[in-house]
């Protein structure tokens, strides 16, 4: 069935998998070399499929409530609760957790003037007259609030950001929308004391490189392998200064509380250490390899390093704000499938959106509009179980899965059959349908273009008018082919 039952990484970590009759993930074990567990989970369901446990070998047991609706209303754990409610549109009414925990400011309860969020506990925030979050303030007991500042260009994509202390962050972006610099400018406006620069593959962020002179002696590299959405390595690297720079890499400061660390700004300590140590041979490339665990969906959740030890390890509120362990020795950004986070802002990148883990909302209307779901803000509804690595699709859509499914069996047939007019291609090989596929994704100009999204399974449907032939973006590959009944037939699939 093409599922995963083990991974072997490096020959330091080995990972395993179990799963129901159902197909449903029942088990997680990653091992060291000498056959140690480094961690074990186990997932239990209700019979709709929905998660109702973890029993985690670090951190516990956790069990979760839920509404009728499928919606997690309480995580329960040792020293740890959260409670949410949501309304009818699926917008929190209150959130609490831990006042330990990162964004405890956010928690209590949630007041909207229409469908815009104003204030979540003790933040509040105001929108410009498309809806976009342009300031967010958090009340501070002892101290003034701070207050974060953002600007957006025309596509809806965040172009800067002004910090509490005043500090000033700009943002880049391809012509796909793909986010390509952030930059931190100094006092005067324009000079660049801080610049991560990123590489893609597609839609999936695969390298960053963060040069900063005033505090890293050398650019440090990420650089992330995925299988699928989901990340499974981690290179760390020290370039030479004089190195080209192909993508980059900020990290935050770590603040240490009694067991667990959150990032706010600044780069991570353990890559000032790796600078440091190769101070020593500036033409000598420094590097430390690991690998990633996941949850359930995809999101890292440890690093493991080449001695199979823990480097790093997080806890999480059910919605995405995170912390890490204060002896961790590494840190990652990558958070929810296709996000990013960014501890200047405290918000996740989401390729054509931001969202705000502590609200569990996105900053901007959905670019979709009402076709993913009749709330154009909010995430997903219940993110154990689903995933949004574009920023497009807040919840499954109904029409989408059955189409795309009826799309691609018969894409299959027409590439298959002795007779067809289907061909096969992968990334890079035909460049031209890659093409056509990413202009009609990015593109909303595209005269004639019916562009229909299945985001769970990583795959794009669409009708390409010039070509007069179905395009299909399906992880590495795809097909295109013409359909025996032309574009009526692709019309009544959508229908």
């Amino acid at each position: 069935m093409g599922r995963e039952l083990g991974r072997d990484v490096g020959g330091f970590a080995a990972f395993t998998n179990a799963f129901d009759a159902l197909g449903r993930l029942t088990g997680q074990t990653v091992a060291a070399r000498d056959g140690r567990a480094i961690q074990h989970r186990a997932y239990s369901y209700r019979a709709d499929g929905h998660l109702i446990g973890v029993d985690d070998h670090l951190d516990g047991a956790r069990r979760f409530d839920l509404d009728p609706a499928g919606r997690v209303t309480a995580v329960h754990a040792a020293n740890w609760t959260e409670t949410y409610a949501y309304d009818e549109a699926g917008n929190q009414t209150t959130a609490d957790w831990p006042a330990t925990h990162p964004g405890h400011e956010a928690t209590g309860p949630r007041a909207y003037t229409g469908t815009a969020l104003t204030r979540a506990g003790a933040v509040r925030y105001e929108h410009d007259a498309l809806g976009r979050v342009t300031l967010r303030r958090k009340t501070r007991l002892s101290r003034k609030p701070d207050t974060w500042r953002h600007t957006w260009d025309a596509e809806d994509r965040l172009t800067s950001t002004t910090t509490p202390d005043g500090t000033v962050w700009h943002y880049t972006y391809d012509p796909l929308g793909r986010r390509t610099a952030k930059l931190r400018l100094s006092p005067d406006g324009t000079t660049v004391t801080e610049r991560t620069v990123f590489t893609w593959d597609g839609t999936t962020l695969c390298e960053q490189t963060t040069t900063a002179p005033d505090h890293l002696p050398n650019p440090v590299t990420l650089t992330w392998d995925h299988a699928g959405l989901r990340p499974i390595a981690q290179t760390e690297r020290i370039v030479p200064r004089e190195a080209p720079v192909a993508g980059g890499e900020t990290g935050p400061d770590v603040h240490a509380g009694p067991a667990w660390a959150h990032g706010t700004a600044g780069p991570p300590p353990e890559a000032s250490d790796l600078a440091s140590a190769s101070e020593a041979s500036r033409t000598e490339v420094d590097s430390r390899f690991f690998a990633i665990v996941t949850d359930l969906v995809g999101t890292p959740s440890e690093l493991v390093d080449e001695r199979g030890e823990i480097a790093w390890r997080t806890r999480s509120t059910l919605w995405g704000t995170t912390a890490w362990t204060a002896d961790s020795t590494t840190y990652t950004p990558l958070r929810f499938p296709g996000q990013y986070f960014d501890p200047e802002t405290g918000l996740h990148y989401n390729y054509f959106r931001h969202y705000d883990p502590e609200t569990a909302r996105y900053l901007t209307i959905d670019p979709l509009g009402l076709q993913p779901a009749p709330n154009p803000t909010t995430y997903i509804h219940n993110p154990h179980i689903r995933i949004d690595p574009l920023g497009l699709a807040p919840s499954k859509c109904p029409d989408i899965d059955p189409v795309a499914r009826e799309i691609a069996r018969h894409a299959s047939e027409e590439a298959l059959r002795p007779d067809g007019d289907g061909t096969h291609y992968v990334r890079g090989v035909h460049p031209n349908a890659l093409d056509v596929y990413v202009d009609g994704v990015i593109n909303e100009d595209v005269p004639g273009l019916d562009i229909r999204y299945n985001l769970r399974h990583g795959r794009v449907g669409y009708w390409d008018p010039d070509k007069e032939a179905v395009v299909i973006e399906d992880g590495e590959g795809g097909t295109v082919f013409t359909p025996r009944g032309g574009k009526d037939w692709f019309d009544n699939v959508l229908e």
